[in-house]
């Protein structure tokens, strides 16, 4: 923005402008500020309603779990056996295992219709006694792969949590047994990861259930002729899924779009962090033009390490109404903001047109003679204060009559502004430049005496007759040059004396520059 368009007026209203601005960026971030507490308080109930899912679920097998146990733990035959196998023979061992097995049989075979995996007996040594899904597989020492186990017989307490297992992975209940105030070892009941799926799907059917285990821990703890039960998963190439628990999910899959791969892809692509950190976290999702809501729950084990992820997916069309009164609330803002500070420009604009009349020359745009004169008298005040020497060069544009009378207006009127226009580069910014009237234009030159003065005046007439542009091609300046007196009453006794020396360089040929003070010699 140049020096006549830069006024008091644009000043005042660009600082308002601006005002208005940070008004604007203030409300607008606590709009903002609102929305992301909004957000952040809706994705926090949607996580906390599905770990209350996720809980409630448990707690309703713990109980159940609970029941087993008092049946199991009140019953003498079975105490018997468990006390006996903690001195028996291997022989020995085997018959009380089969006795075990008999006893407890139709039991097993009920708590698999309310989806238990296992019912599992270990001695006080964590030594798998009975593995009622795989009596066949017993003898192996469980201490170093199932904390829960040896927990629960090193302490003779109640242990209950996730657990990854050599075969299978589940929530794990184990209790301790007692007979005769002597421990005589503990019993798991679990329910695996992929019964959990399948009671949420039941329970939910308007959301998908996804469970998937940490790929490293798979491997560390699955057997080796088991890892064929394990997929990589589509969430992520950090987890696998049983094979089981996949097909559970696809069966009761209504949610999840197709390409579920490319799905998750999207959804884990801006929160790679927080699974590798295992954060729970919950993300809305807009894809194929459907709202959906995910929700990832960390899964820890007995050891309290995040190994597994419970993933649940929703469609979801709460979530779009927080941003559509976010956008609402913005945009009423904006438009509001806009209005007034397009106003107030329209404002400004008008004082500026109004300023512009009175102070600058409609056609050059360079200052008028009222503004020129108020400037110089404003200066010269301080000046002749210090006593600083100073100047003034009156100019005229030689024959211009013939320019108009060959060319016509509207070429004259280009060749002063294409002569205001040059002049203006080719003097300093202190300078007061103006157009004095028709084809007449001064300057008003401070600290500067009459020597300096007739070589700037002399050095714009040599710009000008060398100028090649269309319209100043073979143009020519007259050039008077005065200085301001102490005793001057006003610039008008300079201006005066400018005059003359710029008609005496007329009269004398043209094209050159006069000084006052040589008139008279």
């Amino acid at each position: 923005m140049d020096k006549y368009f830069w006024n008091r007026e644009y000043t005042i209203w660009m600082v308002l402008s601006a005002i208005i601005i940070v008004i604007w960026g203030f409300i607008t971030m606590t709009i903002f500020t609102s929305h992301n507490n909004k957000e952040e308080s809706f994705l926090d109930s949607e996580l906390r309603s599905f770990e209350g899912e996720v809980h409630s679920t448990l707690k309703t097998y713990e109980e159940f779990s609970n029941f087993l146990y008092q049946e199991i733990n009140g019953s003498k035959e079975i105490s018997e056996i468990m006390y006996k196998a903690n001195f028996a023979s291997k022989e020995k061992k085997n018959e009380l295992r089969m006795s075990l097995y008999d006893l407890l049989e139709s039991s097993y075979l009920n708590m698999q219709n309310y989806y238990f995996r296992q019912l599992h007996f270990h001695l006080p040594n964590t030594e798998s006694f009975l593995r009622m899904h795989r009596p066949s597989k017993y003898g192996d020492i469980l201490s170093s792969v199932r904390e829960s186990v040896r927990i629960a017989n090193k302490n003779e307490v109640y242990t209950t949590g996730f657990e990854e297992g050599r075969i299978y992975n589940g929530f794990r209940f184990v209790y301790p047994l007692n007979y005769k105030n002597t421990h005589t070892g503990s019993v798991e009941v679990s329910i695996s990861s992929a019964s959990i799926v399948e009671v949420l799907s039941k329970l939910y059917p308007k959301k998908d259930f996804i469970f998937v285990m940490d790929k490293k821990v798979v491997k560390e703890k699955v057997f080796d002729d088991q890892l064929s039960n394990y997929l990589e998963s589509n969430v992520s190439s950090k987890f696998l899924v049983d094979k089981e628990v996949e097909e559970i999910s696809l069966g009761y899959k209504n949610t999840i779009p197709k390409n579920d791969k490319d799905f998750f892809s999207k959804v884990v692509k801006n929160h790679e962090s927080d699974i590798e950190n295992w954060n729970d976290f919950a993300i809305p999702i807009d894809y194929d033009g459907q709202n959906f809501m995910v929700k990832f729950l960390k899964i820890e084990n007995i050891k309290k390490i995040p190994v597994a992820y419970l993933i649940s997916v929703s469609e979801n069309n709460e979530y779009p109404k927080i941003y559509k009164d976010l956008y609402q609330q913005i945009f009423l803002v904006t438009i509001l903001a806009f209005f007034i500070i397009i106003f107030g420009l329209i404002l400004a604009s008008y004082q500026y047109k109004l300023k512009m009349a009175s102070q600058y020359d409609h056609l050059t745009k360079i200052y008028n003679r009222h503004k020129f004169l108020e400037i110089v008298e404003r200066e010269l005040k301080k000046l002749k204060r210090y006593k600083h020497s100073c100047a003034v060069i009156l100019m005229d544009i030689d024959f211009f009559k013939n320019i108009n009378d060959t060319y016509g207006h509207e070429w004259g009127d280009q060749v002063l502004r294409e002569l205001a226009t040059s002049i203006e580069k080719n003097i300093r910014q202190t300078d007061v430049f103006a157009r004095w009237g028709g084809e007449e234009f001064i300057i008003f030159l401070s600290h500067t005496n009459e020597s300096n003065a007739f070589n700037v005046a002399d050095k714009l007439r040599k710009i000008i007759e060398e100028e090649t542009t269309e319209k100043l091609k073979e143009i020519t300046l007259s050039l008077g040059v005065s200085l301001v007196l102490e005793d001057d009453s006003s610039i008008n006794d300079s201006i005066d004396r400018a005059d003359e020396a710029m008609y005496n360089a007329k009269r004398t040929g043209r094209n050159k520059v006069c000084c006052y003070s040589n008139l008279n010699k």
